[in-house]
């Protein structure tokens, strides 16, 4: 009986199996698939392109020098000043941003941060001084802080001679926290003053100032300062002209011209920018296109409401050097829509269209995908990098540091 068993079990092992044709055909396609790709792959692995061959490198320089150079080396400096180096041959404002950078990133567009509500400049008149520039009501002003104390120590720290980034960064802090500032004060005495200073939300307006002067017959003209193209910008702009025009209407007469400041704004979000000409140009009028490498980078701009300013009010748009982005898109808008004149001197000239990719450990890559247009066709961008390495042509003078408006993201 074991024999028999031992026999029928044998015979069923090898006994040839027929399969449908169709599994036997997929069968082999699925192998030979996973052949090609395993083949693709191990010549893969045997020639790397050039550009694995080049972050290997990067990755040995760094693994060399931390490991035998001749004092130690901080690596993550040297990656970012490394990173920042490629990245600024293309233009200035492609750029690796770390944890920090990207803190001040998120702190611009979203129109307020944990501070001290100070702006702080460098001394133009005394090397390696802390000028303040402003202090803000309701913050370091009320401890007593005015325009023109040079600031001496924060929190005992001397801060004489240090980068105004390293000093905003002393002032700043998680809110409810406090920091002691020591100043001193032109023709008040040689003693210098120290206070201590509350952190706190601070919040930068976008229009910090908006008022209404009356012409003749009634007639008024309206002048706004819009500081920054923030998130809040819009809101903010849209608030002030009803305020104008609400406060004509009460004094029997109407805002015939608005004059818009845009000195010294050195842009913020697209959005905002388009919020606000939307405010300002006929509905359907174009505003602004980009152009790029790809196709999706090819965008017309147009708006899409009905302005807030009517068709037969005059508009002036005040310029200077630091206008700059977004602040270009409307005055260009403005300009080649010929819905207002623009006054001052010629602009920035920063009309790249960036894009913020998200990296590992909370950075971030900025870099730039295309080009802004005027609705005439006019490329807002001055500066030329074709042809030499990044280099600034024509120089341009740099919107200032450690303002404290939105014109200048970092201050404290």
């Amino acid at each position: 009986l074991a024999a028999d068993v031992t026999g029928a079990v044998f015979g069923f092992v090898t006994r040839p199996i027929s399969l449908p044709l169709w599994f036997v055909t997929t069968t082999n396609g699925v192998l030979a698939a996973i052949a090609f790709f395993v083949v693709m792959a191990l010549k893969h692995m045997d020639s790397p392109t050039e550009l694995e061959k080049q972050v290997v490198l990067f990755g040995d320089v760094l693994r060399n020098l931390e490991a035998g150079y001749v004092e130690p080396v901080d690596t993550r400096t040297l990656f970012e000043r490394g990173t920042n180096a490629m990245l600024h041959s293309l233009d200035p404002f492609t750029e690796f941003e770390n944890t920090q950078s990207k803190a001040e990133l998120d702190l611009f567009t979203a129109g307020n941060y944990g501070g001290v509500g100070l702006g702080i400049a460098d001394d133009p008149y005394v090397p390696g001084a802390v000028l303040v520039r402003d202090a803000r009501e309701g913050y370091a002003w009320d401890a007593g802080v005015r325009v023109g104390d040079h600031v001496l120590a924060i929190d005992g720290e001397d801060v004489t001679g240090k980068d105004l980034q390293q000093v905003m960064n002393l002032l700043r802090g998680d809110p409810g926290t406090e920091v002691k500032l020591r100043f001193v004060r032109d023709g008040a005495g040689p003693e210098p003053r120290e206070v201590t200073l509350s952190r706190r939300r601070v919040l930068m307006p976008a229009v910090p100032f908006a008022a209404l002067s009356p012409i003749a017959d009634g007639r008024s003209c309206g002048y706004v300062k819009l500081a920054a193209f923030s998130s809040t910008a819009p809101v903010e702009l849209h608030a002030a002209l009803l305020q104008l025009q609400t406060q004509a209407a009460k004094q029997g007469g109407s805002m015939d011209a608005l004059v818009l400041d845009l000195r010294g704004n050195s842009g913020g979000l697209l959005s905002a920018a388009l919020s606000v000409s939307e405010m300002l140009v006929p509905h359907g009028a174009p505003i602004v296109s980009t152009q790029g490498r790809s196709a999706e980078s090819k965008v017309t701009y147009v708006s899409g409401g009905a302005p807030l300013v009517p068709d037969d009010t005059r508009i002036a748009v005040l310029i200077d050097e630091r206008t700059a982005s977004a602040s270009e898109i409307v005055s260009g808008a403005i300009q080649d829509l010929d819905r207002g004149i623009i006054l001052g001197t010629r602009t920035y000239g920063k009309g790249l269209v960036q894009s913020v990719m998200p990296l590992p450990y909370d950075t971030e890559l900025k870099y730039t995908i295309a080009k802004y247009y005027t609705p005439s066709g006019r490329c807002i961008q001055r500066l030329d990098y074709d042809g030499n390495g990044g280099v600034l042509q024509p120089l341009q003078v740099p919107p200032p540091v450690g303002a404290d408006d939105a014109a200048a993201p970092a201050a404290p």
